[in-house]
């Protein structure tokens, strides 16, 4: 199995992993029809958590993956959320995290889960926002851990070492160690460490049922593509300076099903090869489609096999990519990372051809992010530019509605929840919008660190993670 690390994984085991993964689907939503809060975007065709048809899966109560049920950063049934997030302010707890790390949290019905890198000689000690160099010093040895939190109480349930680096690299200032989401089926999480490792983690007794660190690359700035789920199909880029590719592993052995290199024609520099962004995958037509930003093209994929089905250029250089794309109806919206970011509306209706100039709809150039994610609200696109301003556009001509600065830097990607945007920067604060054709600020509150993972919220109960803690705003009882 050369450099695969295998658990032990009894039968029955590998039986739970089967029946969980056959609880996920792609398209349609079985738990009713009236899913859709005011003024939030109906669900699109993305994977979405569905549940077996004997026994559903609530998305208004879980959050399985980065930016939520759909990955559109949009909390369906979220209600009576604040907007001062001050501390007293409807504050349920409050708890430090050791280490450090940018993955946003996933939730089960019990817990909340994290990954975290510590430092091993200074455990627990938090590494804050250090915007001000381009790398950051590699500690003398991490350890990269999966962490497991009461949502009721805080309480830390169960820390799980995955992982140990003994010489860590080098990685940028902005970024860590532990910075991809995980992902969930309904035994597993799925926790990956880009080039360090991937891991799979029974829920319920925290066994690690399998390890894989065969998939090498150089990250350079460290990693940050996050896990996806499709099928039996666990789903991640590797695009580093030196090799270039989309991967899949067997969910229940982690070995891998597929590895498919990149295309499309890049930059001769191999710093301008690299990328970061989480793909996404969409039902158009009953067929699926696994949709993925890379360095100066747009993939789309067989999720099953990892068949190249075409390829969309950015008609222009794109690296770095970082945001993840957002799916409404047959159309993805995507940024294209650096030097200049772009907003693209691409078509990936199936009856087109794979031409770029029949498929882009429009671009959009001016104070695009680099690493916030899109958000659609109500056929409005909401974009937050690192440098901090806020930009609205029409979803389908990309026309500019308003255009204003927030303040601060910003490497989060926003919430809609309960009718409200929530974004927060690296200073530390959370801002909180009024959706619409003009720029509102309902509130801005300071946290205690900076904010680098998107915010999460489930029903009546919004979390936070900063560089320092672990925060949840709502009732102290969990809504049923």
């Amino acid at each position: 199995m050369g450099a695969m690390i295998r658990g032990t994984m009894v039968a029955a085991a590998i039986a739970a992993t089967a029946v969980g993964m056959a609880a996920w689907r792609v398209g349609g939503v079985s738990w009713g029809e009236t899913t859709t809060a005011v003024g939030q975007e109906p669900a699109s065709q993305t994977l979405i958590v569905a549940g077996s048809a004997s026994d559903p899966v609530d998305p208004t109560t879980l959050w399985p993956q980065f930016r939520g049920p759909n990955g559109d950063g949009v909390a369906v049934g979220s209600f009576d959320l604040p907007v001062d997030l001050t501390i007293g302010a409807g504050l349920a707890w409050r708890v430090p995290v050791a280490g450090s790390g940018w993955s946003s949290p996933v939730l089960d019905e019990r817990y909340l889960w994290i990954t975290s890198a510590v430092p091993v000689a200074a455990e627990g000690q938090g590494q804050g926002a250090d915007a001000g160099r381009r790398r950051r010093a590699a500690p003398p040895s991490l350890d990269l851990v999966l962490l497991a939190f009461d949502r009721l109480t805080g309480e830390k349930r169960q820390a799980i070492k995955l992982f140990h680096l003994a010489e860590p690299e080098t990685i940028h200032s902005l970024n860590s160690y532990a910075s991809p989401t995980p992902v969930m089926d309904q035994e597993n999480i799925y926790c990956h460490f880009g080039s360090y490792g991937t891991a799979a983690v029974r829920r319920t007794d925290g066994a690690v049922l399998w390890k894989n660190d065969t998939i090498q690359l150089q990250h350079v700035m460290g990693p940050g593509s996050s896990p996806v789920l499709f099928e039996d199909r666990l789903i991640f880029h590797a695009d580093g300076v030196d090799t270039q590719s989309i991967v899949a592993l067997d969910c229940a052995t982690g070995e891998v099903a597929w590895r498919v290199p990149r295309s499309g024609e890049m930059s001769s520099s191999p710093d301008q090869q690299k990328a970061y962004c989480t793909p996404q995958v969409t039902v158009q037509d009953g067929q699926a489609l696994l949709v993925s930003p890379a360095a100066n093209w747009l993939y789309v994929y067989d999720p099953r096999t990892g068949r190249e089905q075409y390829r969309v250029s950015y008609g222009q250089l794109g690296y770095s990519t970082v945001p993840r794309p957002v799916i409404a109806g047959s159309l993805v919206y995507f940024c294209t990372g650096f030097d200049r970011s772009r907003l693209m509306c691409v078509d990936l209706d199936t009856k087109l051809s794979g031409t770029s100039e029949e498929r882009i709809r429009w671009t959009a150039d001016q104070r695009m992010p680099t690493m916030p994610s899109p958000l659609l609200v109500d056929g409005l696109i909401y974009v937050v530019s690192d440098a901090g301003i806020a930009t609205c556009l029409d979803q389908q001509t990309g026309e500019e509605i308003w255009s204003e600065r927030l303040g601060g830097k910003f490497s989060s990607s926003p919430l809609l929840a309960d009718g409200k945007i929530y974004i927060g920067n690296q200073a530390g604060q959370m801002f909180v919008l009024r959706p619409g054709r003009e720029l509102n600020v309902l509130g801005t509150s300071q946290m205690d660190g900076a904010i680098m993972a998107a915010p999460v919220a489930v029903g009546n109960e919004l979390y936070i993670r900063t560089s320092e803690s672990l925060y949840r705003f709502g009732p102290r009882a969990i809504a049923k």
